[in-house]
């Protein structure tokens, strides 16, 4: 199992890097970037607005003349770091742990600093740096990104306790913490 979602997790990255024209072929910091499509923030697919946020970042870099590449990669992986955040032994917070990330992948310290910069963890230095976290807003903020309905929160809530509840061996399961947590009581027999 764990193989399958190790390559599944794989072809994911690999197909966003893919669609966003970042060329980079370590395994591990694609599975990294994989992982995203997994993870939500206030109800919008990290992974989805990863990508929003690079082209929104490019998209701005062209229009005033500043280093294209350098806007969407630090906008595409400005919040790489909440792919790991929710790991019990890490202590630090998303866009840390992005700096962290790309530092370990080879990215260049332009890169790393838009990223990293999107939360004012340091002032920014670069144009870029102020392009993503601008970026960063506007897909945060563009109506319908981040709200959810109340239907469709309770319709995800259950979703996410009958697949717990599915599974061979567990008697109940609760979605908590808006779905980022899920506890299960199992009969310690099955």
């Amino acid at each position: 199992s764990e193989e399958d979602v190790d390559k599944e997790l794989y072809e994911i990255g690999r197909k966003a890097t893919g669609e966003m024209k970042i060329k980079h072929e370590d395994k591990a910091f694609l599975r990294t970037v994989g992982r995203l499509k997994y993870r939500t923030s206030y109800g919008q697919n990290i992974l989805l607005h990863s990508m929003e946020v690079g082209w929104a970042a490019q998209m701005l870099a062209s229009e005033i003349g500043l280093d294209i590449k350098v806007s969407k990669v630090g906008g595409f992986l400005h919040d790489l770091g909440k792919a790991v955040d929710q790991d019990p032994n890490v202590k630090d917070a998303h866009d840390h742990l992005s700096k962290e990330i790309m530092e370990k992948h080879g990215f260049s310290w332009e890169e790393v600093h838009a990223a990293w910069t999107h939360h004012d963890a340091i002032p920014q230095e670069t144009p870029e740096a102020l392009i993503v976290k601008a970026a960063d807003a506007i897909s945060a903020s563009r109506p319908g990104a981040r709200q959810e309905s109340f239907d469709k929160y309770i319709e995800r809530m259950v979703l996410l306790q009958e697949t717990a509840q599915s599974m061979g061996g567990v008697k109940k399961a609760y979605a908590i913490s808006a779905g980022r947590e899920v506890r299960v009581i199992v009969d310690p027999e099955e």
